[in-house]
Formats: C-alpha cells, structure tokens, sequence
C-alpha cells in the first residue's frame, strides 16, 4: 500500500516537472531572441550535419554535444508550431 502511494506521488512530481519544463520553453521561445539563441545551440549542436569524424575521440565528442541538441529539439513535441518559427540562419 504504502509503495504503491510512493509511485504515486513520484509520478505526480514528474508530471509536474515536465509541465513546469514545457512552460519554461515555451516562455523562452515567446521572445525572438529566445528563438535565435534556441536556434543557435541547435546549430552548434550539430542536428544539422553528420558527426562523423575518422577520429573516434572527435566523433564521440560530436555525438556528445549532438545528442543534447537532439534532447532540446525533442522539447519541440509539445509545440511543433515554435519549431517552424525558428530563425534560418544562411550567414
């Protein structure tokens, strides 16, 4: 009874964190330079270009910085329509 009560109070927490996080990203991607400085470390985050490198020490380091970018642009699920607002950087 008393496990059970636990995992139920670790679930609530949980879903509070991630209701919590949604809103804060979201409340990041309502400013433009928000958007700018989201699109920037997905940029240098390299989810745009293959982390290949023939030296495996520089790929796991690529793969490193990849997969975080990878994680933020995975908080996009809870509002693709910021996604597309996104600033297109050519320069």
């Amino acid at each position: 009874m008393q496990h059970e009560h636990s995992k139920q109070q670790r679930e609530a927490a949980q879903q509070r964190r991630a209701i919590l996080q949604a809103a804060d990203f979201k409340a990041v991607l309502e400013s433009a330079e928000g958007r700018r400085f989201v699109y920037r470390i997905l940029a240098e985050g390299g989810i745009y270009q293959s982390s290949f490198n023939s030296d495996p020490l520089v790929m796991a380091y690529n793969e490193g910085r990849r997969a975080l970018a990878l994680w933020l642009q995975s908080l996009f699920a809870d509002c693709p329509e910021w996604y597309l607002r996104l600033p297109s950087f050519k320069a």
